[in-house]
């Protein structure tokens, strides 16, 4: 089993993009955690590059740390990597996308099931019925457990399941593909996006295409970033709990440094909730 002869009292953070606000929030409330336990954080990003993320995880381990925290992209991907670091008994602890089974490590993941199951009632409520879904990824990258939460709410309800639409990950990305479906004749009356950052693209492709929010569109996003409350048109958004899990992220990896726990794999999951603003609203007529 992995053992460290001696402490750096340093441990890594692992995040798919240091420009996107959920992210930077995370590495915010980690350090802080960190801190609490005489630790400093180093912070890696991948840049939303799948090829990148498998150099960085790879990487981050040999370095004189004391353990990692990770926010990737698809357990399957590193399914053999992470197996191996279980084996050895490295401590790490990965923050996954919802969905993901049989992780082979400590997981911290959110249940956006809640959150969205409030969102779905509540736009069905005020009448849309022709809902997208903005689905912004890396290329290559799995969408994740997303689109089949979608696909178990919505299914049923007036309007059916919404449309998935792909983009990139990059906020322009997002700006770009809700231009173009903004500009068919049968455009949604609302959007809902991966992550708040996308929401944000939406916003702006409609304020472009001379598009009211909410009055003819309603976008909602999801993790709950700070940002999302102080926008000119505040965001609706499907919150995670950063605080919460970050809290659970910290004590699993302080538990597998101090050797407190034994080989079994733990997995906290998060309900999330979803929080009206002024970005979602009554469909239009």
């Amino acid at each position: 089993m992995f053992r460290m002869n001696y402490r750096t009292h340093l441990l890594s953070l692992l995040i798919p993009d240091i420009n996107n606000p959920c992210y930077t929030n995370l590495a915010d409330l980690m350090a802080v955690e960190f801190e609490k336990m005489g630790y400093n954080l180093v912070i890696e990003s991948w840049r939303t590059d799948l090829e990148r993320e498998v150099i960085q995880l790879n990487d981050i381990v040999d370095r004189s740390v004391d353990g990692v925290v990770a926010c990737i992209s698809d357990v399957e991907r590193h399914r053999e990597f992470l197996e191996y670091q279980a084996k050895i008994g490295y401590p790490i602890v990965i923050m996954a996308m919802p969905g993901e089974k049989d992780v082979p490590v400590d997981a911290v993941m959110p249940d956006f099931e809640t959150g969205l199951k409030e969102a779905a009632k509540i736009l069905t409520e005020q009448g849309h019925r022709n809902v997208a879904f903005l689905a912004a990824r890396s290329k290559g990258q799995r969408v994740g457990g997303r689109p089949a939460i979608f696909e178990r709410i919505f299914k049923g309800l007036p309007g059916g399941i919404p449309t998935l639409v792909d983009c990139g990950a990059a906020i322009e990305d997002s700006f770009a593909a809700a231009k173009v479906v903004l500009s068919n004749d049968e455009r949604p009356t609302a959007i809902i996006a991966l992550n708040d950052i996308t929401a944000i693209g939406v916003m702006r492709a409609a304020k472009e295409l001379g598009i009211s929010v909410p009055d003819e569109l309603s976008v909602v996003g999801i993790d709950g970033v700070p940002l999302a409350a102080h926008l000119p048109i505040s965001l609706s958004t499907i919150e995670q709990p950063h605080k919460e899990m970050v809290k659970q992220a910290t004590k699993f990896i302080q538990e597998r440094i101090n050797g407190e726990v034994g080989a079994a794999v733990r997995c906290a999951k998060f309900s999330t909730r979803f929080v009206q603003r002024e970005s979602s609203a009554k469909a239009p007529a």
